[in-house]
């Protein structure tokens, strides 16, 4: 780093002028001492016998000062080949903090100021960094410096680079405009790196970005931009400009509470059928989860999703979830119970995450379930937050046999061309469709025109939200396959879904 060179040269400058002044005193001392000088002027005496002692004391102050200067810059060396995959200084921290200091002092203090981290990737081995997330840092650290340091397409001296707590940290002196063109720039990049060095890396930069006053300390910069990157990445966008709503508040005993009914396993599965208008019977269920809190009652996801993302824990449900679908229709199949497919709801950091597929292919397999009774319900919105990754993981999904449905399509901005472009199986339609349909001529053609469509590409459809008979009659009239909602059934316990089976093959 530019900072670090300049440092050194001067306390290299300083270590060869103290030398040359302690060697100069010495030299003078002998020779005075030599010829009788010091003998015969008494004030050399008096001089000499407090100089020497006093120079050759600083200058072994120096000594050992810039041994500890060297033994300080080996440790981030050290540090930097275990980060960044080779020797480094890039990794300096606190000549990162100067160097803002610096930086701030010679700028406009009107100019816009924007701190911001990156993380090329989500993925960690089990003893600390992925090795090739290691060598891929090294060659980031090195396409940095090159960028900032020799190009200087943003301006000289306008942006500060480091690296701290395994994220790349920026101070920029420069608009939001182009804090996003360097996004973009490090984002391509990252690729490309990856791509040229054949490194086998499940990449996903993110940036979290913080506007600066100026006055905002290290600590708080940073921490205020790590809530912005845990923004981006929960909601997997390339970056998150910090907001103070972004700030959950959740208490570390709610989290602590979750983490304890996960071990506990208070977590239950209700199961909503799904009714056939043309079979006239149940023909599946989606599994929702509930929290059989000892202390609150029943509380559905909304009560517990939220603080569980916050802390961590998301995975955790979403897989235990998973699991307990799988266990209950083993448990079904024993005791001899007609098995319907069960659809089951990932969050967008379990569907992008690198084991995804892996995963629930393993655990399918060892229950020894046909495929065919698990469904992947994903949201029109997860597979937007990056529409190529999202169609390569649903093709891998379907091709082992998995059936995928789309939920809530209609709600928010839908986009018809999906239909054509992912690899989906059925379509459900949002309850804010199915609501106004009994009241408004409009809402039924569009509806109607909807369901045509998606029969045009073959899927099959369910109608969310259904409470209504008059609904029921309509969704008949417009070729609607299945329901789901209230109308027919309630989300049921275990127990009342298998009696509902039963009663049904009577």
């Amino acid at each position: 780093m530019p900072l670090v060179k300049e440092h050194s040269k001067k306390r290299k400058a300083i270590l060869i002028i103290a030398s040359l002044i302690w060697l100069l005193i010495i030299a003078s001392w002998i020779t005075f001492l030599l010829n009788g000088f010091i003998e015969q002027y008494y004030i050399l005496k008096i001089v000499y016998t407090a100089l020497v002692p006093l120079i050759s004391v600083l200058f072994v102050i120096i000594l050992m000062m810039e041994f500890a200067h060297k033994k300080e810059l080996q440790e981030i060396v050290d540090e930097n080949s275990y980060r960044l995959g080779k020797p480094s200084l890039f990794c300096d921290l606190g000549s990162f903090k100067k160097r803002i200091k610096i930086t701030r002092k010679g700028s406009n203090k009107y100019a816009e100021q924007y701190f911001f981290i990156m993380t090329p990737t989500n993925a960690r081995g089990s003893n600390g960094l992925n090795p090739y997330i290691r060598i891929l840092n090294g060659y980031i650290a090195d396409y940095i410096t090159d960028l900032f340091s020799k190009r200087c397409e943003y301006g000289k001296n306008k942006v500060v680079y480091g690296f701290a707590r395994d994220r790349f940290c920026f101070y920029a002196f420069l608009s939001l405009k182009q804090v996003l063109e360097i996004v973009d720039d490090l984002s391509n990049a990252i690729y490309e790196l990856a791509e040229n060095h054949e490194l086998k890396l499940y990449l996903s930069p993110h940036f979290g970005i913080v506007k600066q006053d100026g006055n905002c300390t290290f600590s708080s910069a940073f921490a205020n931009a790590s809530v912005a990157l845990e923004y981006a990445e929960m909601h997997f966008e390339q970056y998150a400009l910090f907001d103070q709503t972004m700030v959950h508040q959740t208490s570390l005993s709610e989290i602590k509470e979750i983490s304890e009914a996960l071990k506990k396993k208070e977590f239950v599965i209700y199961y909503q059928p799904k009714y056939s208008l043309n079979k006239k019977c149940i023909i599946g269920s989606e599994a929702l989860v509930r929290w059989a809190s000892p202390t609150k009652g029943l509380l559905p996801p909304s009560k517990f999703i939220a603080e569980a993302e916050v802390g961590g824990l998301i995975h955790q449900i979403d897989m235990y979830v998973f699991d307990k679908v799988v266990e209950d229709l083993v448990e079904m199949r024993r005791n001899g119970i007609k098995l319907l497919p069960v659809s089951i709801n990932f969050s967008l950091y379990e569907f992008y995450s690198p084991d995804f597929v892996n995963d629930l292919k393993k655990k399918v397999i060892e229950s020894g379930l046909p495929i065919s009774l698990i469904q992947i319900e994903i949201t029109e919105t997860t597979s937007q937050k990056n529409n190529i990754l999202a169609t390569s993981i649903l093709n891998k999904l379907r091709d082992f046999g998995f059936k995928i449905l789309m939920d809530d399509f209609g709600s928010g901005f839908s986009n018809l061309l999906n239909l054509n472009t992912l690899p989906i199986d059925i379509v459900k339609i949002d309850k804010s469709y199915i609501d106004g349909i009994t009241l408004d001529h409009k809402n039924k053609e569009v509806l109607k025109c909807l369901i045509s469509m998606c029969k045009a590409n073959g899927f099959e459809i369910i109608a969310e939200g259904v409470e209504k008979e008059e609904q029921v009659k309509v969704l008949k009239s417009i070729n609607c396959d299945v329901i789901q909602g209230y109308y027919f059934s309630k989300p049921i316990d275990k127990e009342e879904y298998i009696n509902l089976i039963k009663e049904e093959e009577k």
